[in-house]
């Protein structure tokens, strides 16, 4: 038999939902301002961006968690948030090493 879901487990998906949004919102300038400065300045704006999209998809991975924990989501539908979730998270970093070549055009 279901059991349904707590109050702090719903509250606890609302604050992270709300942590990696504002983890994006901090992150989204930092990725249109990786050449803006000199080598030292770049390499620091780059080293900032990588950590801050490992953090927020590590938050989306607990919030992932959490959510097929306590939630009633179908077989199919954690195994694709299992598998999405970690894969987008290496399409964000290899996105962030394709504007961070500023020599060559992002698409080669």
């Amino acid at each position: 038999m279901d059991q349904p879901t707590s109050s702090g487990a719903v509250t606890a998906a609302y604050v992270l939902a709300a942590v990696a949004l504002l983890g994006w919102l901090i992150l989204l300038p930092d990725l249109a301002s990786l050449d803006s400065s000199d080598a030292a300045g770049n390499a620091m704006s780059r080293g900032f961006a990588e950590l801050q999209a490992i953090a927020l998809w590590g938050v989306l991975a607990i919030l992932t968690l959490l959510c097929l924990g306590k939630g009633q989501a179908p077989a199919w539908a954690s195994l694709g948030a299992v598998v999405l979730v970690p894969g987008s998270g290496v399409a964000a970093i290899g996105a962030l090493e394709l504007l961070a070549r500023t020599e060559q055009p992002p698409y080669l």
